[in-house]
């Protein structure tokens, strides 16, 4: 592309071809052995200040509210129901999670009650990534909800996704991998951040009735990747919603140049 620096390209190239390794592989859930091959590096990640590791690129919304008991209940409600026998697998499970999530989240963009966010409003599909976020072979995983900054100052992104398999803590899943490496590339082709050498990648994944926040950012060498422990969202429900909807409509930070 014109006016991309050689350093740019290189970066480009070497995540494409990380990309193809994993969109290649047989196997959905990686241990941190397997990711090293890739040279993908995990490290544990709070959100709390339980840990040094925080997300460099992403700060979290101050001033959101508990989540309402009836949010919580009708979570627990669909759950203990004995005759709810439709929500069988992880991915079922997973768009349960995601409907309070967003009932609870954006509650706050809609009506004005969170401070100004420069996130865009737009639907997946009115994104262009480097290839689909969604894969619909089984496992499947894809993406609820996926966001940007308009202008060249920012190339950050955030995604909220699903897969249709369980994780463990310290691994990452397949569908989680190639969800952010085909956001990130995506945002790398685009003009307006040629001039941006990074481009964080910030994930909220459920995969059943768990979740965690991820982020990942290459820095030339290596596919760094901060992750938080699951949570339970059976018994970490308002805990797990006020911290993903703060990380969620938080503002971006750091030197991406």
């Amino acid at each position: 592309m014109t006016g991309e620096r050689p350093e740019h390209l290189e970066r480009r190239r070497v995540l494409v071809e990380m990309e193809a390794k994993v969109e290649a592989l047989q196997i959905h859930e990686l241990d941190i052995s397997q990711l090293k091959e890739l040279k993908i590096d995990i490290q544990p990640m709070s959100l709390h200040g339980t840990s040094a590791r925080k997300p460099f690129f992403f700060l979290p919304h101050a001033k959101l509210p508990e989540p309402e008991d009836e949010r919580l209940s009708e979570l627990h409600g669909a759950w203990d129901d004995p005759e709810e026998t439709c929500f069988i697998f992880p991915s079922d499970h997973a768009h349960q999670v995601e409907t309070v999530f967003a009932d609870y989240a954006f509650h706050f963009t809609i009506t004005g009650e969170a401070d100004f966010t420069p996130w865009s409003v737009k639907s997946v599909g009115d994104y262009t990534p480097y290839k689909s976020v969604y894969g619909f072979a089984q496992p499947e995983f894809g993406t609820f909800h996926l966001t940007d900054i308009s202008g060249g100052k920012f190339p950050h992104s955030k995604a909220v996704i699903y897969n249709d398999v369980e994780a463990h803590n310290q691994h990452l899943l397949r569908g989680e991998l190639l969800i952010l490496l085909r956001i990130m590339l995506g945002q790398m082709r685009k003009r307006r951040f040629l001039h941006h050498m990074i481009a964080p990648i910030l994930l909220i994944s459920f995969m059943g009735k768990r979740g965690r926040v991820i982020e990942g950012y290459f820095d030339g060498e290596r596919l760094i990747m901060g992750c938080t422990d699951l949570y339970n969202m059976r018994d970490q429900t308002a805990m797990a919603l006020k911290d993903f909807a703060e990380w969620y409509l938080g503002q971006p930070t750091g030197d991406t140049a």
